[in-house]
């Protein structure tokens, strides 16, 4: 039994690890690491939380009923949880509820289940289901921006990557840190340009100031 549930689960890691490679025709830029991990290169509008009284915080009638279909998923995937016996298939499970969870928008709920795939990946031994829990962890960091979480979250797949053996993989992350390099890049340099333009401007008001000053004559 654990041979078969073994191969199967083997077996949709690898298809799911299918999709990761770079794409043909990739350019490097402010969206790459979207491109390269299938996310939605256009801006994503952020859930807003139900305030009473507010009305522009009611959820519309399609975004709650896809909400309820978000919900009995991951229930439905907790419940496989309770009966299921072996790692490989816990790691699969919290995989898809982290996954389910991201597209929510739930990034802290699906990096920490992303996490438990991880521990559950180093009870079995599995290395391509802790590379793909820690690709759900970097999808999540990119959607919300975190650039050094980003590259964190790469420095941890690549010994992964070098483990499964496989130079598709390897060079897909290859690829996602030199654009994250770029990214951490622009972002340090934007900050520079931020610092300096508010010194430019203090000292030129403190010019200013100055030039309005006459001295007090304190002789009577």
């Amino acid at each position: 039994e654990f041979e078969f549930i073994n191969e199967v689960y083997n077996t949709m890691a690898l298809a799911l690890c299918e999709q990761y490679r770079v794409p043909k025709n990739f350019r490097p830029g402010t969206k790459a690491m979207r491109q390269m991990l299938l996310l939605p290169v256009e801006k994503i509008k952020d859930i807003v939380p139900f305030v009473f009284g507010d009305r522009s915080t009611y959820q519309e009638g399609d975004d709650d009923l896809e909400s309820k279909k978000t919900r009995k998923a991951i229930l439905r995937l907790e419940k496989r949880m309770c009966f299921a016996k072996y790692s490989i298939e816990k790691c699969y499970l919290l995989h898809q509820i982290a996954g389910v969870q991201l597209s929510q928008l739930h990034y802290d709920e699906c990096c920490f289940n992303a996490r438990r795939a991880i521990k559950e990946s180093q009870n079995c031994n599995s290395f391509i289901w802790r590379f793909l829990s820690v690709v759900q962890i970097l999808k999540a960091n990119t959607l919300q921006h975190k650039v050094e979480r980003t590259k964190e979250a790469l420095e941890e797949a690549a010994p992964i990557a070098r483990q499964l053996k496989s130079p598709t993989l390897a060079r897909f992350i290859d690829v996602c840190l030199s654009c994250t390099d770029d990214e951490v890049n622009r972002k340090a340099s934007s900050i520079a340009s931020q610092r300096s333009s508010k010194v430019s401007v203090t000292t030129t008001s403190g010019n200013q100031n100055d030039e309005d000053y006459e001295p007090i004559n304190v002789l009577r």
